[in-house]
């Protein structure tokens, strides 16, 4: 079988599961993407970067693009592809494509990864625009619950939806993190961890958008705070301000900031930390929580983080806050800072639950949404 994937750019896991696929399964995938904002060889998965007849930066966000490449109409029709998938909404050339292959006749997906709340309900001109990709599409993929009921606010078909979630390889990075976690204590005194001192963990980057504020300012009204030790992993255009308010709310000591690492460093910190908190106000999903979860922490997110819905259950394996409500995630926070006993118990749950969610298992998920072994 030979896949077509459309988008404006393919993130490192999704691309992981594509070469793992056609490993595993025998499948070819080329992927004819827009912008180059991701980078990674792959082993199996052809890449091409399509040259664009118009190429503009809207002002609707940061990452809003225009794209359009009338080649793509023979790139998708002439290559003798049995699968065209487009990866979200993207561009008009993602359109083009998806439109090109119907009239072909080539079975075409989409994978949409939008959340009902992200959708601008006063731009009703967008809403009636993403009707017309629908209409081009036989089937559709979801990244999980909330995705799945923004497409069946759109009005699709629930017999036409499949869920294919995030997933990293478990295995692999649990060993990464036990193999520090036989280091702990040297990694520790790296940071100027105390030893008895309760880790609360964030990775990711440092922006508004991922509530890191919102999170320093919890920190500091915590009753409990005293007893714990907050770290940043990640860079950002919020990391100096950061600091700065460390430094006005009395608690610069308490914590530490790591700056830019690689993926594979950050094992090393899942390693030392008893807590994972992630309050962002806009989160397609967060990789990051699946990380977590290997890692056995319990979990504090906000409800705008798509994993949320699929991955935390509220006082089984963790906490669920309203973005931005600051005492709420100070009191989530203190309750696991104080509870030794229920922070294992609710690390035991992470890690059972996170289980289903591995990248190897996902592989055959989507292998049977695109029906490659039939």
């Amino acid at each position: 079988m030979k896949i077509c994937v459309l988008t404006n750019s393919v993130v490192g896991p999704r691309m992981e599961l594509f070469d793992r696929l056609c490993e595993k399964h025998g499948v070819e995938i080329t992927v004819y993407r827009w912008f180059k904002w991701w980078d990674r060889p792959t082993r199996r998965v052809k890449v091409v970067d399509v040259p664009s007849k118009l190429a503009l930066r809207l002002p609707i966000r940061e990452d809003a693009f225009v794209h359009f490449a009338p080649s793509v109409r023979r790139s998708v029709t002439s290559n003798g592809f049995d699968v065209v998938l487009a990866y979200g909404y993207g561009s008009p050339s993602t359109l083009l494509g998806l439109w090109a292959a119907k009239r072909a006749g080539i079975r075409t997906l989409m994978w949409v990864n939008n959340r009902p709340q992200y959708e601008d309900r006063r731009m009703f001109a967008t809403r009636k625009l993403k009707l017309l990709w629908h209409r081009q599409c036989d089937r559709f993929i979801t990244s999980g619950k909330s995705s799945l009921r923004y497409l069946l606010s759109r009005g699709v078909p629930i017999d036409l939806t499949s869920v294919c979630p995030y997933g990293i390889d478990n295995s692999t990075f649990q060993a990464s993190i036990e193999q520090y976690r036989k280091e702990r204590r040297r990694v520790q005194r790296e940071l100027g961890i105390g030893e008895h001192d309760t880790v609360v963990l964030f990775v990711g980057k440092l922006v508004e958008e991922k509530g890191v504020f919102e999170l320093i300012h919890a920190y500091a009204r915590m009753e409990h705070g005293k007893n714990a030790f907050l770290l940043y992993v990640g860079d950002g255009a919020a990391k100096l301000s950061l600091m700065r308010r460390s430094a006005e709310l009395g608690v610069s000591d308490r914590v530490f900031f790591t700056g830019r690492v690689s993926h594979a460093e950050t094992a090393k910190f899942y390693a030392v930390s008893d807590i994972f908190s992630l309050p962002s106000y806009k989160d397609v999903w967060g990789l990051v929580v699946n990380e977590a979860m290997v890692g056995g922490l319990p979990l504090v997110l906000s409800r705008e983080v798509g994993a949320s819905e699929d991955l935390l259950e509220p006082g089984r394996n963790g906490y669920l806050v309203q973005a931005g409500a600051v005492d709420e995630l100070s009191a989530a926070l203190d309750d696991l800072v104080n509870a030794p006993d229920k922070r294992r118990a609710m690390g035991f749950e992470s890690k059972r639950i996170i289980s289903d969610y591995d990248l190897g298992d996902l592989v055959d998920v989507l292998a049977q949404i695109l029906d490659v072994t039939g």
